[in-house]
């Protein structure tokens, strides 16, 4: 708790407006400006920033979902998430994203969403704009926070995002930064990462059903904690770079689709159920996969082999991963493993291929 209301506040001066800007106050117990949240929102002016006191704001129909656009003012809760919710039966979103507005502006901070449809709704897959959701609480929802359609200066951060129906966070046309937040107990962490390259780093992704970050074309993932999660800790389609993660204690650590990372180096991947490394059988051309420095649980090139199913296991797999050098300790601080001869082993289990 302490740290979400740390983010809270420091969102809050991070946001500090200017002098023709307003403040208003919602206490939905009174002695505030409003007690009801779309009506504040409602009578906001550009800029403005309301400040939301501790108290259960029922999402109910007619005025809820508040809907989203390119003056929304910014939403905090004062005295953080843990005692400022906004709760629903599950049938309603908290905000829609407006229908075709594209630099739409969402600044919510410092809030628990609970028990909703979802915290922020988009009719319209392809709107978004400039996103700070910043230090909130996300749960039993039947989806998590959508991140979808922000630029290069969103910012996804400090959230708790848990026991939500679907994807946790999912960031699809997001260039942003995704930093700090736990992911837990939903069907992939984080998904749909496609077609920008946001920044996925010190996120804690666990207990998913489906796997951990499901990613398309690109990709940027680094130093987080990816573990017990259901199917791959990272399901990786196209390239990308995966560096500094500890994987771990997921069905696989890592499911490669068709074309290889630009980098899969500097991880601690190991412990994972059924493989560490999985290649895809449908790469449509073959390649040497450098999957060097990375730990993989142990000094043995042979149990390290174990663990990679690729072109050695399948004929039918046209990758090969090349691991050696590997990491002689988690955190790949030691100096890598000499063994000279391995690649003269990997090359007969290869059956001749160079």
């Amino acid at each position: 708790m302490s740290k979400l209301i740390s983010c809270a506040a420091l969102a809050l001066a991070a946001f500090t407006v200017s002098a023709c800007a307003g403040t208003i106050t919602v206490d939905c117990s009174g002695g505030a400006d409003f007690t009801d949240l779309p009506q504040a929102v409602a009578a906001a002016a550009v800029d403005d920033t309301l400040l939301v006191a501790p108290c259960i704001y029922e999402v109910e129909s007619p005025d809820w979902p508040i809907v989203t656009g390119e003056w929304t003012p910014t939403i905090i809760g004062i005295q953080g998430p843990e005692v400022t919710v906004l709760q629903g039966d599950g049938s309603l979103s908290a905000f829609q994203m407006a229908q075709g507005v594209y630099n739409a502006r969402t600044r919510l901070i410092g809030l628990t969403f609970r028990n909703l449809d979802s915290p922020i709704s988009k009719p319209d897959p392809d709107s978004g704009g400039y996103l700070k959701l910043i230090g909130n609480i996300v749960e039993d929802c039947a989806s998590g926070l959508d991140a979808s359609g922000a630029g290069s200066s969103s910012i996804v951060t400090g959230n708790v995002i848990r026991n939500c129906g679907g994807t946790g966070l999912r960031v699809y046309h997001n260039n942003g930064l995704i930093e700090d937040n736990e992911i837990c107990y939903c069907g992939w962490g984080i998904g749909q990462v496609c077609c920008e390259v946001p920044e996925i780093r010190h996120n804690h992704i666990h207990h998913n059903t489906s796997g951990g970050i499901n990613t398309s074309f690109s990709c940027n993932i680094h130093h987080n904690v990816i573990e017990h999660n259901g199917g791959p800790g990272i399901d990786c389609y196209m390239s990308g770079i995966v560096e500094h993660n500890t994987i771990r204690f997921n069905d696989v650590g890592l499911y490669q689709h068709t074309h290889p990372l630009v980098g899969l180096h500097y991880n601690d991947i190991c412990d994972n159920i059924i493989y560490n490394y999985e290649a895809s059988e449908f790469t449509a051309r073959a390649y040497d996969f450098d999957a060097t420095m990375n730990w993989w649980g142990t000094t043995d090139p042979l149990q390290i082999s174990v663990g990679i199913h690729d072109c050695h296991d399948d004929p039918g797999i046209n990758c090969c991963v090349v691991f050696d050098p590997w990491c002689t300790s988690p955190g790949c601080e030691s100096t890598p493993a000499e063994f000279s001869t391995w690649g003269r082993i990997k090359a007969i289990y290869r059956g001749g291929r160079d």
